[in-house]
């Protein structure tokens, strides 16, 4: 009773849909010649994953500022808030497969690896006909479609962020690698597992995809001085239970007894020392202006699989490196850095360096008057000191002496000239 409930509700849901939800219900309609604009968006989860929520609203937000009419852009969660069944599975195959067949999309973009698994697995006669965008999933290797595809993965530079671990924090020995069991937490954790053996005689790694979400937080609260905590997906545990990766690794964070490393920008701010990560608000924005380039600008989308690069960067938080007591000195000079602590040079050096030109300045004018007061009083001394001295000179002499100048004028006398004249 309670399953054919849950069904008719979700029938019901998805009847009520024209195509998933509209990314920008307030946006303004506009008519591209005839052109079609439409985007179906297939993400794995609902909304709530920051990491898809904000490569979304990347997309979103800039092709609306391309132009783009956002109407038409469409967003299909493969789960329904959280509940995921396999009979919801083959409610979301029939009516994806009659709507992109009532109104093909000109563009699919999927989004994680459980989307992408969906499209080739429900949909795979699309993928023959149509481009299609794949936002962090990996084609299988076997798999040969025919249709035009873009590819954008944020790898993580798991390597590198290691690397910058053991510089920030020499003492590390051992590295707690949180992973669960679903399709995306295998690939993030495959990723670790390539890059072990470099590391090999350095460091021990610890993968948590064997235990439950109660266990891996017991593991993370109790880990020696010598360890660090690299966050990797964990959208289900090793019993099955389903999470929010960005909920599960929450937890994490909150009880972890050592730094905790991320490969996501979106997470540095809320309790983690940092890591080499990957903005997917900016893969969104990249990805929107390949689209609007190929499908507004004229040019062809890309035959076969063409791949989009993703730049990951160092990013760190000042209040956690200073908590775990790491060495400053090792940070990278293109590191990004958030919660510092204010700092008039830093934050000001512009205003501070003409500060301190303009007090030079006036020292040096200072100065300089200064000097030429003193040269003017010396002179004015030894002017005076000549004079007395003239005049005393003048004034053992016997003779009366005047001095007068052109004009007749008298300019000075001696003693003897006052008595003779009665001066």
């Amino acid at each position: 009773m309670e399953l054919r409930l849950i069904r008719n509700l979700i029938l019901l849901l998805c009847a009520s849909l024209t195509l998933g939800e509209t990314a920008a219900p307030g946006a303004q309609r506009e008519v591209w010649d005839g052109s079609n604009t439409r985007v179906l968006f297939l993400r794995s989860f609902s909304q709530g994953r920051p990491v898809m929520d904000r490569y979304i609203d990347g997309f979103v937000t800039e092709l609306r500022k391309l132009g783009w009419n956002t109407d038409d852009i469409h967003i299909e969660a493969l789960d329904s808030n959280g509940y995921y069944s396999p009979e919801l599975r083959r409610i979301k195959s029939h009516y994806l497969a009659k709507a992109m067949e009532e109104h093909p999309p000109a563009l699919v973009v999927t989004l994680q690896q459980p989307a992408l698994n969906f499209l080739l697995g429900e949909l795979s006669g699309y993928i023959a006909k149509q481009p299609l965008l794949i936002a962090n999933g990996r084609l299988p290797e076997r798999s040969r479609p025919t249709s035009q595809i873009v590819t954008q993965f944020a790898s993580a530079d798991y390597k590198r962020a290691l690397q910058q671990g053991i510089e920030l924090f020499p003492a590390t020995k051992r590295v707690l690698v949180i992973s669960g069991a679903g399709e995306q937490d295998v690939v993030s954790r495959a990723g670790v597992q390539a890059i072990a053996d470099s590391f090999r005689g350095k460091l021990d790694f610890e993968f948590t995809n064997a235990m439950n979400l109660q266990d891996i937080l017991a593991r993370a609260a109790s880990l020696p001085p010598d360890s660090l905590v690299l966050l990797g997906n964990l959208n289900q545990d090793v019993t099955g239970q389903r999470y929010s990766s960005y909920d599960a690794n929450g937890y994490v964070m909150d009880v972890a007894n050592a730094p905790v490393f991320t490969t996501f920008r979106y997470r540095v701010g809320e309790g983690v020392v940092g890591g080499v990560v990957n903005d997917t608000y900016a893969m969104g924005v990249q990805a929107a202006h390949c689209v609007y380039d190929h499908f507004r600008g004229g040019a062809p989308w890309p035959a076969g699989i063409t791949k989009l690069p993703v730049q990951a960067h160092p990013a760190y938080d000042w209040k956690q490196l200073t908590r775990w007591k790491a060495h400053f000195d090792a940070l990278p000079q293109d590191a990004e850095l958030i919660n510092v602590p204010p700092s008039l040079w830093r934050d000001y050096r512009n205003t501070t360096l003409a500060t301190l030109g303009a007090i030079i300045v006036l020292l040096a004018l200072s100065m300089a008057l200064a000097f030429q007061s003193r040269r003017r009083l010396l002179a004015e001394k030894l002017h005076f000191a000549v004079a007395r001295h003239r005049q005393a000179v003048l004034d053992n002499v016997a003779d009366g002496i005047v001095t007068m100048n052109a004009r007749g004028s008298i300019q000075s006398f001696n003693e003897a000239a006052a008595r003779i004249f009665g001066a």
